[in-house]
C-alpha cells in the first residue's frame, strides 16, 4: 500500500484495432514519455506517474473498457481519451464525474 501512495494512477482510453488504432497507439505513447519525463523530475511532489491504458476494438465500448480498468484500480483522472461517438457516455462511468453537456 506504501508504493501506491507515492503513484498517480492516470489512465487512457484507446482503441487497439480499427480505423482509430494508429491515432490511439500515438497517445498512449505520447502520454508515457510525457510521464517519463515528469517522473524523471521527481514526479509531482514526489508521487511518479503512472499510466494505465483501457483499450477496445473496434466493436467494443470504451466506457466498458473504462470499466473493467476502474473496477481493478484506483483512477485519479482519465486524460486524451480516443473514443469517437462514445465521448458523452464516458461521463456516466464514475458517479462523482460532472455530466457532459
Amino acid at each position: 500500500m506504501a508504493s501506491a501512495r507515492r503513484e498517480i494512477l492516470v489512465a487512457a482510453v484507446v482503441p487497439a484495432g480499427g480505423a482509430l488504432a494508429g491515432i490511439g497507439s500515438v497517445v498512449e505513447r505520447l502520454l508515457s514519455g510525457y510521464f517519463d519525463s515528469v517522473n524523471r523530475e521527481g514526479g509531482i511532489y514526489n508521487r511518479q506517474i503512472v499510466l494505465r491504458t483501457a483499450t477496445f476494438d473496434s466493436s467494443g465500448s470504451a466506457v466498458g473498457a473504462l470499466r473493467r480498468l476502474m473496477s481493478e484500480t484506483q483512477v485519479f483522472a482519465v486524460v486524451a481519451p480516443v473514443v469517437l461517438g462514445q465521448e458523452r457516455h464516458l461521463c456516466g462511468v464514475h458517479r462523482k464525474a460532472p455530466r457532459c453537456r
